[in-house]
């Protein structure tokens, strides 16, 4: 049997729906608020549990700058031995995960609209 997968909702994540759910209200689609949430709980996350490798491997891009490089090193760096960093696509969003052993941890979650990720302060 295999063993059940923890999910971790970071603070980096909450920062990121309050963001969703202004941006949203901005864009008078406040109602699309409540559908993210009930997709988040009720596909999203049970589908990482079932399948946490669904993502792919958001570190094995190419890069196309130095600087790129150099962010890319400095968050493996900081990664556990065998731990990754994954992007589950949903239709409207674009959801990071940090994946080691039995753990997820959720770290950014955008609209695709919004489609700027800000790692700097992602720390689990």
């Amino acid at each position: 049997m295999a063993q059940a997968i923890n999910i971790q909702i970071t603070a980096n994540f909450e920062h990121n729906l309050a963001s969703i759910r202004c941006y949203l209200h901005q864009h008078y689609q406040a109602d699309q608020y409540e559908s993210l949430l009930d997709t988040l709980f009720d596909t999203i996350i049970p589908n990482l549990q079932s399948h946490p490798m669904i993502g792919f491997d958001f570190l094995a891009q190419t890069v196309n700058s130095i600087e790129e490089l150099k962010q890319v090193e400095r968050i493996k760096a900081r990664l556990p031995e065998g731990a990754s960093i994954r992007q589950y696509n949903d239709q409207d969003y674009l959801l990071l995960y940090s994946l080691h052993t039995t753990e997820i941890a959720l770290l950014a979650i955008k609209h695709q609209q919004q489609m700027l990720y800000d790692l700097r302060d992602v720390d689990g």
